[in-house]
């Protein structure tokens, strides 16, 4: 049986391209349809050890990483293959699709996450089309509360540029307050073209209107301000 084993992982290693592509497929469906936390963690270059509160930041890290920018979106109906191609970097997404990604991945890891989309007023009234972002808000065992966590421009939020991280109902109340709502960065290395700052819209104008979605769910089924917090 090893013998076998073993001659099956050296002529993967010498074999094609080809034939590497589909050995990774098969462990990749694998890990992903029995569920198994540590070949997944594994697949995502992921430590093992890694705490919940990290996990948010590196799992929103490698989405925002994968991601090329296009007309594609999250694969509903396949979500395992959508992982297996676009962990070969082949599939394109827009803020949609990498926000139902980073969710589904995180559900996967054991942490409880909702799609959430912003729209400012001119989307809302009809006015644009261009003027709306899907995002996450993700419960951070650490903090002990939900936090926005995006992962298309790869950050959360803070009221001010200080204190806690914020949630979806903590960037309303901020905004409605009149305060600043500063992106929280961790220092990462950002890619060209893809930091919140350069985006065309402000992000507390896209908090004119607020759909979120029940936890584990990427179904839209309530509104802020007209909201209920949501428990893990």
């Amino acid at each position: 049986m090893f013998a076998f084993a073993a001659i099956n992982l050296l002529f993967w290693a010498w074999s094609s391209g080809g034939l590497q592509f589909e050995f990774a497929n098969r462990r990749e469906i694998s890990a992903i349809r029995s569920e198994n936390r540590k070949l997944l963690l594994e697949i995502l270059r992921i430590d093992q050890s890694t705490e919940a509160s990290e996990l948010i930041i590196e799992l929103r890290d490698y989405v925002y990483r994968k991601t090329i920018l296009g007309p594609g979106d999250f694969d509903y109906q396949n979500p395992f293959d959508h992982f297996i191609k676009f962990n070969q970097n082949q599939v394109e997404m827009y803020c949609g699709g990498m926000a139902m990604t980073y969710s589904w991945l995180l559900g996967k890891l054991g942490v409880p996450s909702r799609t959430v989309q912003l729209l400012s007023k001119r989307f809302y009234q009809g006015d644009t089309s261009g003027e709306t972002l899907v995002s996450v808000e993700v419960f951070d065992n650490k903090l002990n509360k939900w936090i926005i966590s995006d992962p298309t421009f790869n950050v959360s939020f803070t009221c001010d540029g200080q204190g806690e991280l914020l949630s979806l109902q903590d960037l309303y109340d901020c905004k409605s307050r009149g305060r600043e709502i500063a992106a929280v960065e961790n220092g990462i290395t950002y890619l060209p073209g893809r930091r919140l700052s350069e985006y065309h819209v402000k992000y507390a104008d896209l908090l004119f209107s607020i759909k979120a979605g029940a936890v584990g769910s990427l179904i839209e089924s309530f509104e802020i301000p007209r909201s209920t917090r949501l428990n893990p």
